[in-house]
């Protein structure tokens, strides 16, 4: 299906980079967006970023990947890790990596941003498990209230998924 509406297909986007890249390869997180830079760009230069494909990335290096293992952006120290708590989710990896190892290979997931709203779920579970710690038990108000705050970003944007599937004719509305 084609629309007079596609400008490109959106894998390679150009984009102002907010940090430095000296050289080309280095990931970047460019508000909701995370690619790797086909250039060197410096920070709030036009850069091109690739959001899709796969790449020998640097790492955390005191952890171990397995092929499949979800990976994180950690905008900290600019690394790709493989603990959900510390960033973004931005792909997966697509072979083993040693601990230590400075990088691995990582297939970026197009849309990466639109899962954060399950990571928010994740995290809102784990501080309602650390309230139970030592015995203490959330109250259902602190349940609820880290129930909306995980669900809130996942609910807005299956909405604006579902607007933009009916506007390009894909979904038809009820």
């Amino acid at each position: 299906m084609t629309t007079e509406s596609l400008r490109a297909p959106g894998r390679f986007l150009t984009l102002a980079a907010p940090y430095d890249r000296l050289t080309s390869g280095l990931g970047a997180m460019i508000g909701s967006i995370f690619g790797v830079s086909l250039d060197t760009v410096l920070s709030g230069a036009d850069g091109v970023f690739d959001t899709e494909g796969k790449h020998y990335l640097l790492k955390t290096s005191a952890q171990e990947w397995a092929a499949g293992d979800k990976l994180y952006w950690n905008a900290a120290t600019k690394l790709v890790d493989n603990v959900s708590t510390v960033g973004p989710f931005i792909g997966y990896a697509t072979a083993a990596a040693a601990n230590p190892s400075a990088s691995g290979y990582v297939k970026l997931a197009p849309g990466s941003s639109l899962l954060e709203g399950v990571q928010a779920a994740e995290t809102a579970a784990a501080a309602a498990a650390g309230a139970c710690a030592g015995g203490a038990t959330p109250s259902a108000a602190q349940v609820d209230t880290a129930i909306a705050t995980a669900v809130a970003p996942l609910v807005i944007t299956i909405n604006s998924l579902i607007t933009k599937l009916e506007i390009a004719g894909i979904l038809t509305p009820n």
